[in-house]
């Protein structure tokens, strides 16, 4: 991974959506720990982008991105919890997959994300990587105004 594109690339988010790009780094004995942190209001949600990164002096480096995204309105749709593999957790679906869950699914598949949670109206999706392009911010952006203007229909 290219720690100075990923650097760039949410620098770049943040200057196209004219908000602040909070970015806090440490060292903890042989680990770097980079924190980025975007705060972003649309016409749907408040999101917050969290990405972090680890960087090991022997080479074991790992990094995430998480969001947080707050609808201003509850959504008409029932708490879910889905997890990206082929294990699909869902507290209505025990057994089967719905069309809903399918499409979820495949735009969680657009950003590589893994895990996307709905309760009341906070939504909390986790990706195993680091986000090191637009795209990825703007997939999420799309499946929370798809969420939220479609609903169980998506």
């Amino acid at each position: 991974m290219n720690w100075n594109k990923v650097d760039k690339v949410w620098n770049e988010f943040s200057k196209l959506k004219n908000i602040d790009l909070k970015y806090k780094e440490r060292n903890l004995l042989n680990v770097i720990q980079s924190l980025y942190l975007i705060n972003y209001t649309n016409e749907v949600a408040t999101f917050s982008f969290i990405g972090i990164l680890w960087k090991s002096t022997e080479g074991h480096n790992t990094n995430k991105t998480s969001i947080i995204v707050e609808y201003e309105n509850r959504l008409d749709i029932n708490n879910f919890e889905f997890e990206n593999s082929s294990k699909i957790k869902s507290i209505f679906s025990k057994n089967k997959i719905t069309e809903f869950e399918k499409n979820i699914l495949k735009k969680l598949k657009k950003f590589n994300g893994n895990s996307i949670t709905l309760k009341d109206n906070f939504i909390r999706i986790d990706a195993d990587h680091i986000f090191s392009t637009i795209d990825e911010f703007e997939h999420v952006t799309d499946l929370i105004s798809k969420l939220k203007t479609t609903g169980n229909k998506l």
